[in-house]
């Protein structure tokens, strides 16, 4: 397969997953916001401002359609809490994450669709597993 065309594939692949991770929680009657406690079930991304490795662990789409997220940074195992990023929503649009993070974000997604719930009761839950 020419490198090109590979490339597109992986694009429209990505792309799709991020769709389809928005469609899932808009279209959800629980609630379009997802925030957990486990850790380990956080999932990691890397920031493209600046490559910058994250955890994820809250996601949710807004009223104008974007995808939001909360995240921690992570540095060699340990975990910093982001200034900017521990208590606020973190716009895809203005804070991009890497596509290639978009599969494993929709698989989150899925796993925890149970746990959807509004923006106010997901800002209730704290990065440390204090409610």
């Amino acid at each position: 397969m020419d490198a090109h065309k590979y490339l597109d594939a992986a694009k429209a692949i990505y792309q799709e997953a991020l769709e389809a991770t928005i469609s899932l929680l808009k279209n959800n009657p629980s609630g379009s916001f997802i925030a957990i406690q486990d850790w380990d079930d956080y999932f990691d991304a890397k920031c493209t401002e600046d490559g910058t490795s994250l955890s994820v662990w809250a996601v949710g789409v807004n009223d104008e359609g974007h995808l939001l997220y909360k995240a921690y940074e992570t540095q060699q195992g340990e975990a910093d809490a982001f200034e900017w990023n521990d208590n606020d929503w973190a716009d895809i649009e203005e804070l991009p994450l890497n596509s290639e993070c978009f599969p494993e974000l929709y698989r989150f997604v899925v796993d925890e669709l149970d746990s959807a719930t509004t923006k106010e009761a997901a800002d209730e839950i704290d990065l440390f597993g204090e409610e």
